[in-house]
């Protein structure tokens, strides 16, 4: 799983780093906001990303101890080097105590919350995409192996890589959130609820996410932006009068409140007359 989160990051800033002066609308509660650069839309999900292998890794140092030896809850009479035999089995250490080595769930729940957290942005990213291959839209385009045809229209490119993507993602979320559920008020020891029950979910879980951020990266590995259009939309809307509301503060003195109320009205008046705001209307 932290191959292929690492993989998406990779993704992400390859595609960035071909975007730097590239731009696009930014948007905040689903409208127009501010210009900004596709560079930079790509870098906040490659931080994102990197944050979620960040998780990850903390997930596997917890996880990397070996709890042979506790046997049922006060350990071995036996003369056994618990630190030889978590070396032979591959793990960094032995646990340190034994009742918490039988008793313990978190060994998985960690894991299992560091991967919801990272399913949740891929869920974000899916749904992003997914919006902007929408013809209303068309700002994305993905490769022909990753669309599919209508058996009854001929013109649809249906974008169902990232619809898989954002299934297998839900799915493996849900199998996450039953997991949680299902051990969020057991007893502090040794019980049957984690065991052949609970355990394939949580490898079904781990199985699912590694397919959908792989199918992500896929997809997006080779998706072209309609460089044209995006421009054009940062272009309009108004998405730049937050500085012309800095300036006249700068320039005038005012409070930006009032720059504020200044800009909004002159929005309204452009907007009515369907034109762009001019020096004779702040005048």
């Amino acid at each position: 799983m932290i191959d292929a989160c690492t993989g998406l990051q990779s993704v992400f800033l390859n595609q960035a780093a071909q975007h730097h002066d590239s731009l696009m609308p930014a948007y905040t509660h689903t409208q127009p906001a501010q210009p900004t650069t596709i560079a930079h839309y790509l870098l906040a999900m490659a931080e994102n990303t990197g944050r979620d292998v960040s998780r990850l890794k903390n997930a596997f140092e917890n996880l990397n101890h070996c709890p042979l030896g506790a046997c049922a809850i006060t350990t071995t009479g036996f003369p056994i080097n618990r630190h030889r035999v978590a070396e032979l089995l591959g793990f960094s250490r032995p646990t340190r105590n034994s009742y918490g080595s039988i008793a313990s769930v978190d060994y998985f729940t960690e894991l299992l919350g560091a991967t919801s957290a990272m399913l949740i942005n891929v869920g974000k990213f899916a749904q992003e995409f997914l919006l902007m291959a929408m013809a209303e839209f068309n700002v994305v385009r993905l490769p022909d192996g990753y669309v599919q045809a209508s058996s009854i229209m001929p013109q649809k490119r249906n974008p169902v890589a990232i619809e898989h993507v954002r299934a297998i993602a839900s799915k493996a979320l849900g199998q996450v959130m039953g997991v949680m559920t299902s051990v969020h008020n057991t007893p502090f020891g040794d019980i049957n609820d984690v065991e052949d029950d609970l355990q394939p979910l949580n490898f079904s879980a781990v199985r699912d996410a590694v397919r959908a951020v792989s199918l992500l990266s896929d997809a997006l590995s080779a998706a072209e932006f309609n460089l044209d259009l995006l421009r054009a939309r940062a272009e309009g809307n108004f998405i730049t009068v937050t500085e012309l509301a800095d300036v006249i503060v700068r320039r005038e003195g005012l409070p930006f409140s009032l720059a504020h109320s200044i800009v909004a009205h002159l929005v309204k008046q452009a907007t009515e007359v369907d034109r762009d705001i001019s020096y004779e209307m702040l005048k």
